[in-house]
C-alpha cells in the first residue's frame, strides 16, 4: 500500500536536497580563477568568440548553448558556471528515476544525493561540457533502461535521437556506441527472441536515429563542418596513433599500463557492484535466479542496469587507456600513468544504482566456481590498490577527483578504501550485510571525504597567480585590436594559457620557453605588435617594456621591416647594388658585395633577419655583414637558411652590407654559360 504522506514528504526532502547542493556549488565557486588549462581556454574561444565552422571539436550543441555567457560580459565565467550547477543540479530527477526501476523511493533519493555530492559536483566550476554531458548521458540512461524488447520502432528513434544530441556536447558518446549496440542485443537475450530480425531492427532504428540527430543538428549549427562525427582534434589522434607495426605494439604496451591503473581503481571503490552486476548478469545468461522479494520484473530490470553498467563502463574504459597511450609521452604531464578517469566517471554514478538495487534484490543459488575465483581477484585488486596507494599513478583533481580527493591525505584513504574492502569481503559470506555497509557508510564516506578535498584544493585558486594578473592587466590596458596582436610568452606552458584565457582575444598567440631562457623575436609568431612576458627572462637590448609589472611585462614590439625579394616591389622599399635582376623564389647576387640602402636610418640597436642560400663553393665560405663600424660573420648551406644578426648602429647608418666570400659564375663552374658572378641567393629580409 502506498504510503501518499510519506512519499509527500520524501519528495519534499529530495527537493530541499537539491536546492541545497545547488547553493552551495554556486557560493563554492564565486571567486575561484580558471583551473584547467588549455582546455578552459579553448572551450571558451570556440564557444564564445570564434565562429561554429572553425570548432576542432564537434562539441557544437554545447558551444552555441554556452555561447549565451557572451551576455555576461567580463562575468563570463561565473555565468557559465551558474548554467553548469543548473544543468548538474538537472540530471539528479533522472538519477532518481533509473534508481527507481531497482530501488524504492528513500533509497532512490539517497543515490542521487550521493551523486550530486560527489567528487563529480568539481566540473561546474569549469568552463568545460562535463556538466551538461553529465546531464545528457543521465536523460539516455534513464530512456535507455525504459526500453525493452517490446519497445516500438518509435521509441527506439528517440532515445537514438537523445543519445545523438549527447554526442553534440561531446563526442565521447559516440566511443560507448558498442557497449550499447550489446545491450540492445541483450534485452532481447532476456525476452528470448534473440535469434531473430527484432534485434537488428531495433538497433539500425537507434543508430539511424543517432546519426541522423547528430549530423542534421551539426549541420544546422555550423554548416558543412557541422557534418562529422569526431572533429578533426579526434579525427587526427585516430588517424596517428598507429602508424606501423612496432607502434602498434609499443601503443598496446602503453595502454595495458594505463588501463591496470583503472581497473584497480575501479576495484577498489566499485567492487561490490562490480561483483553483484557480474552475478546479476551471470542469472540471466548461464541460468535463472529466483527472486526472493521484489519480483520478476525488479529482477529484470536490476539485469539490465548491471549488463548496461558493465558494458558502458568495460567499453569506455578500454578506449579511454589507449587514447592515454596515444599521448602518452607528447608532453610533461602525458603519461601512461595519468589516470583520465573523465572520460568515463560521468557514468560511475551507475555503481550506486547497482549497489541501492542489490539492498532490494535478493538471489538464493549456489556460485559456480569461476565467481569464486573472480570475486577473489577483485579482492585482491582492491587490496593491492589500499596497499600501494596507487603508485605509480598520478590523480588530479581535474582527470580522477573521485581518486585524488582521497589521496590527498594517506589516513583518509586507507580509512575509506578499507571500509570499501571490507564490504566487498563480506559479500561472498553475507551480501544483504555488505551491501547495506556499502550503501549507508562505505560509499558515503567515500563520497563525502573526496568531494570534501577536492573543493578545498579548488579553493587555493582563489588568489590569483603572476599569469592571472597578467592576463587580468592586459586585457585592460590594451585595446581589443591591441589584444588581437599580442603574444603571450612565459615557461609555464599551463600558465600561458591562464593569461590567454584573461586576455580574451582568439587572435591572441601563445609561446612557452625555458625557465629563464631569453626572448627571441624570431620566434614569435608573425603579426604580433605586443608581448605579454610573464617571469625573468632576457630581453633583446633593443626592447623598453611599455609597462613594467611585478612579475610580468606588456612589451610594444618595434615596428618589423620586410624586404620580399621574390616581389616585384622590394625595388620600391630598398635602393641595391651588387644584385641581379629578380627570379621567382628572390634574386641572386651579382658582385663581391651586396649595399642595400634604406630610405631611413636603420634602429640603433635591431635584429637582422636573412632567409638566404649560397651559391658554388660559397657554401663553404664566411660571407660577413655590415652596419655602419659592426661586422657580423655567417656561413650559408645551398638551401634556403634562416640567419638572424644583432647590430649596435649608434651612428644611424642607413645601409646594410654582405661582402661574398668566393663570387663565382656557372659558367667557370662548368654548369653553364650564365657569366654572373653568383654568391648569395636573398629570399627575404626582415629587421625591427
Amino acid at each position: 500500500m502506498i504510503d501518499f504522506k510519506k512519499d509527500l514528504v520524501l519528495n519534499y526532502v529530495g527537493c530541499v536536497l537539491l536546492a541545497a547542493v545547488g547553493v552551495f556549488l554556486i557560493f563554492h565557486n564565486i571567486g575561484l580563477y580558471p583551473l584547467v588549462f588549455a582546455d578552459e581556454y579553448s572551450y571558451s574561444m570556440l564557444a564564445r568568440l570564434m565562429p561554429l565552422s572553425e570548432a576542432f571539436v564537434p562539441d557544437f550543441l554545447y558551444f552555441k548553448v554556452y555561447s549565451v555567457t557572451n551576455y555576461c560580459g567580463d562575468g563570463f565565467l561565473g555565468c557559465a558556471r551558474v548554467i553548469n550547477v543548473v544543468l548538474f543540479i538537472l540530471a539528479a530527477p533522472f538519477v532518481y528515476l533509473a534508481t527507481r526501476r531497482v530501488a524504492g523511493h528513500a533509497l532512490s533519493i539517497f543515490v542521487a544525493f550521493l551523486t550530486l555530492v560527489g567528487p563529480m559536483n568539481s566540473y561546474t566550476a569549469y568552463f568545460m561540457p562535463e556538466s551538461f554531458y553529465f546531464f545528457g548521458f543521465w536523460v539516455f540512461v534513464w530512456a535507455l533502461l525504459g526500453l525493452g524488447a517490446d519497445a516500438t520502432k518509435l521509441r527506439w528513434f528517440g532515445v537514438g535521437a537523445v543519445y545523438g544530441l549527447t554526442a553534440l556536447v561531446k563526442p565521447h558518446s559516440i566511443f560507448f556506441l558498442p557497449a550499447v549496440l550489446v545491450y540492445i542485443l541483450f534485452l532481447f537475450r532476456q525476452r528470448g527472441v534473440l535469434f531473430s530480425l527484432r534485434p537488428i531492427y531495433a538497433a539500425g532504428v537507434f543508430v539511424f536515429a543517432a546519426v541522423l540527430t547528430k549530423l542534421t543538428l551539426g549541420y544546422f549549427l555550423a554548416g558543412a563542418a557541422g557534418v562529422t562525427l569526431f572533429g578533426p582534434m579526434y579525427s587526427s589522434v585516430a588517424s596517428s596513433a598507429a602508424s606501423n607495426f612496432g607502434r602498434y605494439v609499443e601503443l598496446a604496451q602503453l595502454a595495458m599500463q594505463s588501463m591496470w591503473g583503472h581497473v584497480l581503481v575501479l576495484a577498489l571503490i566499485y567492487g561490490l557492484p562490480v561483483c553483484m552486476a557480474l552475478s546479476a548478469v551471470a542469472g540471466t545468461l548461464f541460468r535463472r535466479s529466483k527472486v526472493l522479494e521484489s519480483g520478476v520484473s525488479a529482477q529484470v530490470e536490476f539485469e539490465k542496469v548491471s549488463f548496461l553498467a558493465l558494458m558502458v563502463v568495460a567499453n569506455l574504459v578500454v578506449v579511454t587507456a589507449f587514447f592515454t597511450a596515444s599521448v602518452a609521452n607528447s608532453g610533461p604531464y602525458e603519461t601512461p600513468y595519468r589516470l583520465h578517469m573523465r572520460y568515463y566517471n560521468f557514468a560511475l554514478p551507475i555503481f550506486y544504482i547497482i549497489a541501492a538495487g542489490g539492498v532490494g534484490v535478493a538471489h538464493k543459488f549456489s556460485r559456480r566456481i569461476w565467481e569464486f575465483l573472480l570475486f577473489g581477484l577483485l579482492v585482491f585488486l582492491s587490496a593491492y590498490a589500499l596497499y600501494s596507494n596507487l603508485t605509480p599513478y598520478v590523480p588530479t583533481i581535474v582527470d580522477s577527483p573521485e581518486v585524488r580527493g582521497v589521496l590527498v591525505s594517506l589516513a583518509a584513504y586507507r580509512f575509506a578504501g578499507g571500509l570499501l574492502l571490507i564490504s566487498l569481503i563480506l559479500w561472498v559470506f553475507r551480501d544483504g550485510l555488505s551491501v547495506r555497509l556499502y550503501m549507508r557508510l562505505a560509499l558515503p564516506v567515500f563520497v563525502v571525504t573526496s568531494c570534501y578535498n577536492v573543493a578545498n584544493e579548488q579553493r587555493h585558486v582563489l588568489v590569483a597567480n603572476v599569469y592571472d594578473k597578467a592576463g587580468l592587466f592586459a586585457k585592460q590596458y590594451l585595446s581589443k585590436d591591441e589584444a588581437a596582436k599580442t603574444v603571450v610568452v612565459g615557461s609555464d606552458a599551463a600558465g600561458v594559457f591562464r593569461s590567454l584565457f584573461h586576455l580574451d582575444n582568439p587572435g591572441a598567440r601563445q609561446k612557452s620557453i625555458p625557465l629563464g631562457a631569453g626572448v627571441a623575436t624570431g620566434d614569435l609568431p608573425a603579426g604580433m605588435e605586443w608581448v605579454l612576458l610573464v617571469g625573468e627572462h632576457a630581453l633583446p637590448e633593443y626592447f623598453s617594456p611599455a609597462v613594467s609589472m611585478v612579475g610580468f611585462s606588456l612589451l610594444k614590439l618595434p615596428v618589423l621591416h620586410v624586404v620580399d625579394f621574390s616581389s616585384s616591389g622590394w625595388m620600391s622599399q630598398v635602393r641595391a647594388s651588387g644584385l641581379s635582376s629578380g627570379e621567382a623564389w628572390g634574386v641572386w647576387s651579382d658582385s663581391d658585395v651586396v649595399e642595400l640602402r634604406f630610405p631611413d636610418p636603420l634602429p640603433k640597436r635591431f635584429e637582422l633577419r636573412l632567409v638566404a642560400h649560397a651559391f658554388g663553393p660559397n657554401r663553404d665560405g664566411e660571407f660577413s655583414a655590415i652596419v655602419g663600424g659592426g661586422v657580423r660573420k655567417f656561413r650559408l648551406s645551398d638551401s634556403d637558411s634562416e640567419i638572424v644578426l644583432a647590430f649596435d648602429n649608434p651612428d644611424g647608418s642607413d645601409s646594410i652590407k654582405i661582402v661574398i666570400p668566393d663570387p663565382i659564375s656557372a659558367k667557370d663552374l662548368g654548369m653553364s654559360g650564365d657569366e654572373r658572378k653568383l654568391g648569395i641567393g636573398l629570399v627575404k629580409l626582415s629587421y625591427r
